[in-house]
């Protein structure tokens, strides 16, 4: 249970340094940089609040359109500033239901981490057989968890294969030169 646990986090970093980068060109690799740095030292239930509010999101409906960014630029007119974000959009039921999926994952780990002792009585053969049939459930359901974030990665992988490749397009540098 804890190596999946770990397996998943260790992608959920990834995800999260990921998501969002932005600031002026010549900084973006310093910038990313501090952002896997930082994300090295957050718990599961700080990754998986960021995760949720920042790269998941509830679709919009048809004929309704995506929110705009409003932040003000208190940038230098002057300066190029890039964003590159990626995020996943879904049906309001499924991004209510993964939000709750994931807050009970972060508390299943937390069970596991701090209370498994007081849980289970573990100098008794019925307390070792009680214990190992729950992490035995315990591993399905994370494994589960597992799954998803693997598709969601490799969705995240394709998406900046694609953002890179437009980037390095003709098409890409007339929309940029020439609007």
């Amino acid at each position: 249970c804890m190596i999946r646990l770990q397996q998943y986090e260790r992608s959920m970093k990834a995800v999260v340094a990921n998501m969002t980068v932005e600031g002026p060109p010549e900084q973006l690799h310093a910038i990313h940089e501090q952002q896997v740095a930082c994300a090295r030292t957050k718990t599961l239930g700080t990754l998986v609040g960021m995760f949720t509010g920042s790269y998941l999101s509830v679709a919009a409906s048809p004929g309704q359109s995506e929110p705009k960014d409003t932040e003000a630029d208190a940038n230098s007119p002057n300066q190029a500033w890039l964003r590159i974000s990626f995020g996943m959009a879904m049906p309001p039921e499924r991004h209510a239901q993964t939000k709750l999926a994931m807050a009970e994952l972060v508390g299943m780990r937390n069970d596991l981490v701090h209370h498994f002792l007081e849980r289970f009585d573990l100098s008794q053969e019925s307390g070792c057989r009680a214990a190992d049939a729950h992490l035995d459930a315990c591993l399905k359901q994370i494994d589960g968890h597992f799954q998803d974030m693997m598709a969601w990665v490799s969705s995240l992988e394709q998406a900046r294969a694609m953002m890179a490749s437009f980037v390095q397009s003709q098409q890409f540098e007339d929309v940029l030169l020439h609007g």
